[in-house]
Formats: structure tokens, C-alpha cells, sequence
């Protein structure tokens, strides 16, 4: 059957003909639905299933716990953590504690608002997007309250930690242990149980196979929640969805993000909401051995993007989606980012020692190192100093789009050594789209009148609504912890 359109007729009347009378019992695979036969037994129960352990997943199983529910969280990776653990973990949000605390005039929720709607051509759910803004301020506090030292905060934004991702999920699971939350891991969900009898259709628990290969059935008696990432490393799906992106490379930790529950969940009949917006990471270096994201501060904190003639093509600070289109119509379908100590990042340190950073005393070196025309290259970085200089970058306006117009973003001139050089080319990272939701995170059924499917939420990248076509940097972290803790908290309120 189709991985996106849920039963057909067919197997539909074929089911219903195994189940006889009563209610109707199924198991909702990616690949394929059928009937739970009469006598399938429960082999373990808990209130509610989490599955997946990034951000979203953490923060849901925080909330459940604390509200005295009892839980149970499956990863079907040996470690926890899944993409939110190699992020670099910037979280947009506005009137938090923290930036009252540390004297930041930060942004108004109106701003923040319209901000993201802007970024997702404004295509993204306008409701969806206001509680996203509204909440922004909760999910800062949130781990503010969790012992999150925030070493950065701006306006707009706040840096969590120095340890970025992986420091994120160490906050998150310090407190999932205080709390002994349950977690299995190397325990792979392989279908959503439901009684689709009558609607809405309702979520019993779910198929999994367990670490020794062992087929288990866990019935969830209040509420299935997913958290389990998008789909961007599986190439099969994000074909599907926008064949343009054939042979990508992915910035998705391999095996994480495959979208299996998400499929599931389709199949079981959700609704999806801008399923095909996938969104490409503009600065992704990759090589016959290795792979890496390279972050977007990169270039907030004063790099530059020149093409392979040694010359800047666009504002380096604009949206991901039209940096990266950018890049691709340039020779060769990549870039090389340039910066100096005069903008140096935390993140370079990493990043050299990785082997991604070509290093020079002259600009003249470093052009001859990575193929460029020393003169031209040496016009291009001179030229980018005198704007920093008088605060104007006549040629692109840069940043201005980033600050809804209010000012540039020139911060430093690249002219002290060690020089630094990075080749970059877009890879997919992120689906903008997903399940749609509705405002207590509760799965949408496709069928029309706002209905839901009954005990089934989800959370973080699996969803749709929040972003639109394009995602804005840090916006992700923020998405993953305000929707966990609404799915978590509305999940226990469930009846069971």
C-alpha cells in the first residue's frame, strides 16, 4: 500500500472481515496495516509511551512525570539524544526570565511572531506559529529551572550552554534520571496498535521489537506520544516528497531521522501539513570521508561566503533556503566560508581538528590553498572591510532581512591571522513539514471536522505547521521543547 494515504478499500474490507464483530483492532506499519488478530495479548502497560529521546521527546517525558503519571520512553538508538544531541543547540525565544534577568531588551512576541511567519513564506499555520511565539518565553524558563547556564543572550535568542547539543540533552536527562523515567533503548517501534471501530479512531499502544529481536506488544492506557525527528535520513522518503533533492547529503545523524512513526501515523490516516518543505543547510562540508554541519553563527559572527572566482554573491546572513540556492548556481554547486581571529568562533577549534579548516598567515597563502585568484580573492575581502567600516554593504545589505530592516550586521573586518577557509555545499537537514497538530499537540485525523485520532500526539521535526517552507535558525530547539511539554501535559490528562 502507499506509505502516505492510509488503508485503502480493499485492505480496509479485508480487515474488517478478519476482525468479525466488535472492535476493530490494527496494527498501522510504515509499509503496511493489519488486523490484530483476537487473542494478540498485552506483554507490558504504562500510562503513556514517549518515543524518541531528542529534545521533544526529554521534554515531554519531564512534564508527564512531574504531573505523577507513569511513562515509559523507547529510543531504537543505542544512545540518546537522536539530531538534537549534534545541534548547536541557539534557541530563538522573547521575554524570558533570563533576558529580563541579564538587562536584554528583547524582542515582543508581535515581532517574534511575525518574524517566523515571515521565514516560512507564510505558509506556516498562523495559530500554530502564535503559540509557538507565545510559548517561546515558557521553553527558556523551562530550562532555566533545569540549571541551564545560558553563557549568551540576545534580543532574540539564548545559547543553552557551551556544550551546544550535547550539553542540551545532559540538562535534559539529568532530570529524566532524577525523576527515574524509564527509558529502553535499541527498542524499535514497528507499529501503532488502534481501534478504528468507531471515530475518532483510537491509539491503543504500540508494536516493538526489542533489543534481542523480540516482538513485544505495549498498551499505553492514557496516550501514545511521538518525538521521533523527521525524515531527512531517509532518502526514499524525501524523494517522495521533493525529487529534486535525489542524492542529497544529509546533515541527519545516519539512522535517526528515518521517519518511520511518522509513516505510521499516515497510514493510520493523519493529516500531514507541508509535507514536502524540506529544508537544505546551506554550509555542510563533505568529502569522500567526512561530513559535517557547520554552523550558522559562523557567519552571524562575521564570515563571509566568496564563490569559487574568489567573490561574495550573497547576503551571507539571509534566509537557508536562498543561501543555499545561491550556492548551488554558483561553479561547481559550493562556496568556501572565510573568516579570521578578528571573527573567530568557539565552534573553530572543533572544526579544526575535524579536518574541515584550510589555515594560512596571508590571504594570498590561503587563496593559493584552496584555488582561488589571489588578486580577486584579496579585492573581495578588502572591499567587505571598508563596508564593515561604514556600517553599509551597498552590494547585498547584509543581515538586513535578518532584523526585520533595522539594521545591518557587519561586525568585525577579516584582516588578522590566521586566516581560515572552509568548503561548503547545501545538504538536507530539516522537515519543515510533518503531522499536523492541534493547539494541545494532539494528532489531526485527515478526514474533515477537526478530528482528532484519539491518545495520539506528537512533537518536535515529526510535525508540520511551525515553520512553513523554511526553517529559521533556532527555531528548532524551541519547537522540540514547546510542543514536548504541551504533548506531555495535555497526554496526562487523559483518561485511563
Amino acid at each position: 500500500m502507499s506509505l502516505s494515504k492510509g488503508l485503502t478499500r480493499r485492505r480496509f474490507m479485508g480487515a474488517m472481515a478478519g476482525c468479525g464483530a466488535g472492535a476493530m483492532v490494527m496494527e498501522f506499519g510504515a509499509r503496511e496495516v493489519r488486523a490484530v488478530p483476537p487473542s494478540m495479548k498485552w506483554n507490558r502497560e504504562t500510562a503513556i509511551i514517549i518515543v524518541g529521546t531528542g529534545a521533544a521527546g526529554l521534554s515531554a517525558a519531564i512534564e508527564a512525570k512531574k504531573a505523577g503519571s507513569d511513562i515509559l520512553v523507547l529510543e531504537k538508538m543505542p544512545f540518546i539524544g537522536g539530531n538534537t544531541s549534534i545541534s548547536t543547540a541557539a534557541m530563538n525565544g522573547v521575554q524570558s526570565k533570563i533576558q529580563q534577568q541579564r538587562g536584554v531588551k528583547s524582542w515582543s512576541v508581535e515581532e517574534f511572531y511575525e518574524w517566523t511567519r515571515m521565514g516560512g513564506d507564510y505558509k506556516n499555520r498562523p495559530d500554530q506559529v502564535r503559540l509557538f511565539a507565545q510559548e517561546s518565553a515558557n521553553a527558556i524558563d523551562f530550562l532555566l529551572e533545569l540549571g541551564a547556564p545560558f553563557p549568551a543572550v540576545t534580543h532574540r535568542s539564548v545559547e543553552i550552554t557551551e556544550k551546544w547539543g550535547a550539553g542540551l540533552i545532559e540538562i535534559l536527562a539529568k532530570k529524566t534520571a532524577e525523576l527515574k523515567v524509564p527509558i529502553l533503548r535499541e527498542t524499535n517501534v514497528t507499529a501503532l496498535i488502534a481501534d478504528i471501530s468507531t471515530l475518532p479512531k483510537k491509539v491503543l499502544g504500540v508494536k516493538v521489537k526489542d533489543k534481542n529481536g523480540k516482538s513485544l506488544n505495549i498498551r499505553a492506557r492514557k496516550a501514545v506520544i511521538l518525538a521521533t525527528g523527521g525524515f531527512g535520513a531517509n532518502p526514499e522518503v524525501v524523494e517522495r516528497y521533493d525529487p529534486s533533492l535525489k542524492d542529497y547529503a544529509t546533515t541527519n545523524i545516519p539512522g535517526v531521522s528515518t521517519g518511520e512513526c511518522q509513516l505510521m501515523a499516515q497510514s493510520l490516516g493523519s493529516d500531514t501539513e507541508g509535507i514536502n518543505y524540506i529544508q537544505i543547510h546551506p554550509t555542510v562540508f563533505v568529502s569522500e570521508k567526512k561530513r559535517g554541519l557547520l554552523t550558522e553563527s559562523l557567519r552571524e559572527s562575521g564570515a563571509i561566503l566568496v564563490n569559487a572566482d574568489g567573490q561574495r554573491f550573497i547576503d551571507e546572513l539571509q534566509r537557508r533556503d536562498v543561501v543555499a540556492q545561491a550556492i548551488l548556481k554558483e561553479k561547481g554547486k559550493y562556496a568556501f566560508i572565510i573568516n579570521s581571529k578578528d571573527v573567530y568562533h568557539d565552534k573553530m577549534k572543533e572544526y579544526i581538528q575535524e579536518g574541515f579548516v584550510v589555515q594560512a598567515d596571508t590571504l594570498d597563502a590561503l587563496a593559493q590553498k584552496i584555488g582561488l585568484d589571489p588578486a580577486k580573492f584579496k579585492e573581495t575581502v578588502s572591499k567587505y572591510n571598508s563596508y564593515v567600516e561604514a556600517k553599509n554593504d551597498p552590494d547585498f545589505k547584509r543581515g538586513l532581512y535578518r532584523e526585520l530592516g533595522k539594521r545591518q550586521l557587519l561586525p568585525n573586518k577579516i584582516e588578522t591571522p590566521p586566516f581560515n577557509s572552509m568548503k561548503v555545499t547545501p545538504a538536507i537537514h530539516h522537515c519543515c513539514g510533518g503531522l499536523r497538530v492541534n493547539e494541545k499537540a494532539q494528532v489531526m485525523d485527515a478526514i474533515p471536522g477537526k478530528v482528532i485520532i484519539e491518545k495520539l500526539y506528537s512533537a518536535g521535526e515529526v510535525n508540520g505547521g511551525t515553520h512553513g517552507t523554511n526553517r529559521m535558525g533556532g527555531n528548532s530547539i524551541p519547537d522540540c521543547i514547546t510542543f514536548g511539554r504541551i504533548a506531555g501535559i495535555n497526554a496526562v490528562k487523559e483518561k485511563g
